[in-house]
């Protein structure tokens, strides 16, 4: 199996850098990349299954970080943003369909992969 590998990932998965690239690219992945980080992590998971559970609890850490990160720029810079792009209309359907839906518009984010990224930036312009 490991023969299939891609030269440039197998490049990457057996250098010193991995651990900090497979936590770099959990974290930009729940911020804004749609590339998952399982490309890397079953990688590294194969060719040292002794520290497989490392490896997923890095990639566990920093998609968490990630998250907060994007909640975060949401929170601060999301009003200048979507003022720029979303009229006043189409906020007020926003907020009226948070508040109605609430839990259930989050939880039906969180399964879909790219809308989540984005609606976590939305859910912290709403609060």
């Amino acid at each position: 199996m490991i023969e299939l590998l891609s030269p440039s990932v197998d490049y990457i998965v057996g250098s010193n850098l991995s651990i900090v690239l497979l936590s770099i690219v959990s974290m930009a992945e729940s911020i804004f990349l749609p590339v998952p980080p399982d490309i890397f992590l079953i990688p590294l998971s194969l060719l040292n299954s002794d520290l497989a559970v490392f490896y997923a609890a890095v990639a566990t850490i920093s998609s968490i970080f990630g998250g907060l990160i994007g909640y975060y720029i949401g929170n601060k810079g999301g009003k200048v943003l979507v003022y720029k792009f979303v009229s006043e209309e189409k906020l007020v359907k926003v907020k009226e369909f948070y508040n109605k839906h609430d839990i259930w518009a989050i939880l039906i984010a969180a399964f879909s992969p790219l809308p989540i990224k984005y609606s976590r930036f939305r859910q912290a312009y709403l609060i």
